[in-house]
Protein backbone atom coordinates (compact mmCIF):
# COMPACT_ATOMS: atom_id res chain seq x y z
CA UNK A 1 0.00 0.00 0.00
CA UNK A 2 2.98 2.37 0.78
CA UNK A 3 3.49 2.56 -3.00
CA UNK A 4 -0.25 2.64 -4.07
CA UNK A 5 -0.10 6.03 -1.43
CA UNK A 6 2.79 7.51 -2.85
CA UNK A 7 1.50 6.97 -6.01
CA UNK A 8 -2.23 8.54 -5.10
CA UNK A 9 -0.43 12.16 -4.97
CA UNK A 10 -2.85 13.26 -2.24
CA UNK A 11 -6.11 12.01 -3.98
CA UNK A 12 -8.49 8.52 -3.84
CA UNK A 13 -7.11 5.88 -6.10
CA UNK A 14 -9.68 3.65 -7.30
CA UNK A 15 -8.77 0.29 -7.85
CA UNK A 16 -10.57 -1.91 -10.49
CA UNK A 17 -9.97 -5.93 -11.12
CA UNK A 18 -11.09 -7.00 -14.46
CA UNK A 19 -10.73 -9.62 -16.83
CA UNK A 20 -11.48 -10.11 -21.16
CA UNK A 21 -13.81 -12.82 -20.44
CA UNK A 22 -15.56 -10.77 -17.66
CA UNK A 23 -19.05 -9.56 -19.39
CA UNK A 24 -19.76 -6.68 -16.02
CA UNK A 25 -16.09 -5.70 -16.37
CA UNK A 26 -16.68 -4.88 -19.90
CA UNK A 27 -19.73 -3.15 -19.54
CA UNK A 28 -18.01 -1.05 -16.78
CA UNK A 29 -14.99 0.09 -17.96
CA UNK A 30 -16.16 2.84 -20.25
CA UNK A 31 -18.04 4.03 -16.69
CA UNK A 32 -14.97 4.14 -15.29
CA UNK A 33 -13.65 5.63 -18.03
CA UNK A 34 -16.06 8.98 -18.06
CA UNK A 35 -15.14 9.07 -13.84
CA UNK A 36 -11.61 9.33 -14.40
CA UNK A 37 -11.71 11.78 -16.85
CA UNK A 38 -14.38 13.99 -14.50
CA UNK A 39 -12.71 13.36 -11.28
CA UNK A 40 -9.49 15.24 -11.10
CA UNK A 41 -9.64 13.96 -6.93
CA UNK A 42 -9.69 10.34 -8.18
CA UNK A 43 -7.25 8.58 -9.84
CA UNK A 44 -8.35 5.03 -11.53
CA UNK A 45 -6.13 2.29 -12.15
CA UNK A 46 -7.26 -1.18 -13.69
CA UNK A 47 -5.70 -4.41 -12.86
CA UNK A 48 -6.45 -7.10 -15.07
CA UNK A 49 -6.58 -10.44 -13.48
CA UNK A 50 -5.41 -14.07 -15.65
CA UNK A 51 -5.42 -12.68 -19.19
CA UNK A 52 -2.63 -13.30 -21.69
CA UNK A 53 -1.17 -10.21 -22.43
CA UNK A 54 -2.67 -9.76 -25.77
CA UNK A 55 -6.56 -10.38 -24.64
CA UNK A 56 -5.85 -7.86 -21.40
CA UNK A 57 -4.83 -5.46 -24.16
CA UNK A 58 -7.41 -5.92 -26.52
CA UNK A 59 -9.94 -5.29 -24.25
CA UNK A 60 -8.41 -2.04 -23.32
CA UNK A 61 -8.27 -0.98 -26.74
CA UNK A 62 -11.55 -2.21 -27.53
CA UNK A 63 -13.21 -0.34 -24.52
CA UNK A 64 -10.76 2.74 -25.39
CA UNK A 65 -10.27 2.95 -21.50
CA UNK A 66 -6.97 5.60 -20.68
CA UNK A 67 -6.43 5.03 -17.56
CA UNK A 68 -3.41 3.58 -16.28
CA UNK A 69 -3.47 -0.47 -16.26
CA UNK A 70 -1.29 -3.49 -14.80
CA UNK A 71 -1.56 -7.07 -16.06
CA UNK A 72 -1.52 -9.33 -13.21
CA UNK A 73 -1.24 -12.98 -15.25
CA UNK A 74 -0.85 -15.03 -12.38
CA UNK A 75 -3.43 -13.79 -10.11
CA UNK A 76 -1.63 -12.63 -6.99
CA UNK A 77 -2.74 -9.38 -7.03
CA UNK A 78 -5.99 -10.33 -6.72
CA UNK A 79 -5.40 -12.97 -4.21
CA UNK A 80 -3.53 -10.08 -2.00
CA UNK A 81 -6.52 -8.10 -2.41
CA UNK A 82 -9.07 -11.09 -1.68
CA UNK A 83 -10.86 -10.40 -5.02
CA UNK A 84 -13.30 -12.85 -5.28
CA UNK A 85 -15.07 -12.10 -7.97
CA UNK A 86 -14.50 -9.85 -11.26
CA UNK A 87 -15.43 -6.99 -11.24
CA UNK A 88 -14.29 -6.23 -7.93
CA UNK A 89 -13.21 -2.49 -7.10
CA UNK A 90 -11.64 -0.42 -3.99
CA UNK A 91 -11.28 2.77 -2.92
CA UNK A 92 -8.34 4.10 -1.27
CA UNK A 93 -8.56 7.55 0.51
CA UNK A 94 -5.77 9.58 0.34
CA UNK A 95 -4.41 8.69 3.60
CA UNK A 96 -3.89 5.47 2.03
CA UNK A 97 -6.93 3.53 4.31
CA UNK A 98 -9.63 1.53 2.11
CA UNK A 99 -12.88 3.36 1.80
CA UNK A 100 -14.94 1.39 0.17
CA UNK A 101 -15.13 -2.12 -1.54
CA UNK A 102 -17.30 -3.40 -4.78
CA UNK A 103 -18.20 -6.71 -5.75
CA UNK A 104 -19.74 -6.43 -9.19
CA UNK A 105 -20.02 -3.33 -11.96
CA UNK A 106 -21.27 0.06 -11.37
CA UNK A 107 -24.43 0.56 -13.17
CA UNK A 108 -23.95 4.50 -13.97
CA UNK A 109 -21.26 6.70 -13.79
CA UNK A 110 -24.17 8.60 -11.49
CA UNK A 111 -23.80 5.25 -9.23
CA UNK A 112 -20.11 4.93 -9.29
CA UNK A 113 -19.63 8.79 -8.35
CA UNK A 114 -22.47 8.54 -5.42
CA UNK A 115 -20.27 5.20 -4.22
CA UNK A 116 -16.67 7.67 -4.14
CA UNK A 117 -18.56 10.80 -2.72
CA UNK A 118 -20.01 8.20 0.18
CA UNK A 119 -16.26 6.94 1.26
CA UNK A 120 -14.14 10.02 0.60
CA UNK A 121 -14.21 12.63 3.41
Amino acid sequence: MTTLRAESDGQAVIINFWASWCAPCIAEMPILERVSRRRPDVRVIGINELDQPDAAKAMAVRTRITYPWLLDSTGEVGRAAETVNLPTTLLLRPDGSIGATKVGAFASTADLQHWIDRATP
